[in-house]
């Protein structure tokens, strides 16, 4: 099943309500969901999704055009997440896939994706840009909520582990429902 086509033609809370409750119940294998998603899809839906999970400041809240950016062109998250994107809204707002290849485009952004590629002073700097833009900041790295990114995903045992830095929310001015929280490992981590 290709992304692309299952998650336009569905209602992607549900697509992603349903992946939580497979993956993290027990209840099936997770290889017989990734029979039919990728790591890198489920991935992506978690992305899009935390877009109905957090709260963003009331002049961000209220921009006609919700962005998804990512820093990675050639890879298989950001593919994803772009195709996911394509044609949906979020609260009534249309929903746009932008590339980022400078933290000066960080303003129009709500949702950054940052690949594990992106390490050391480059992920510092980036991470501190997002911080005083707003923008809600998500790796797939194990340690990425470590280094001081609001929400990592992490892969343990075949399933998706969603990792919040409280610290790094609070200081990007957002707020997670207690939904996502529920269902996340939190932490106090680094704050930049």
């Amino acid at each position: 099943m290709h992304i692309t086509k299952s998650l336009s033609a569905l209602n992607k809370p549900a697509v992603f309500l349903s992946l939580l409750f497979v993956l993290n119940s027990g209840l099936m294998p997770p290889r017989a969901v990734a029979a039919d998603f990728t790591e890198d899809q489920v991935k992506a839906v978690f992305i899009f999704n935390f877009a109905n999970f957090v709260e963003w400041p009331a002049h961000l809240s209220s921009s006609e055009t919700f962005r998804f950016c990512s820093t990675a062109p050639e890879n298989d998250v950001s593919r994803a997440l772009r195709d996911s994107v394509i044609g949906e809204s979020i609260r009534d707002n249309s929903a746009e896939y932008l590339l980022i290849d400078s933290v000066d485009k960080l303003p129009q952004c709500h949702i950054l994706y940052i690949p594990q590629s992106r390490t050391g002073p480059e992920l510092v700097g980036i991470l501190s840009a997002a911080h005083e833009s707003n923008v809600l900041t998500v790796g797939d790295s194990s340690n990425f909520a470590k280094l001081g990114g609001a929400i990592g995903l992490a892969i343990e045992d075949g399933r998706v582990r969603v990792i919040i830095n409280r610290t790094s929310l609070r200081i990007a001015g957002l707020q997670a429902s207690s939904k996502l929280l529920r269902i996340a490992t939190r932490i106090d981590g680094k704050s930049l």
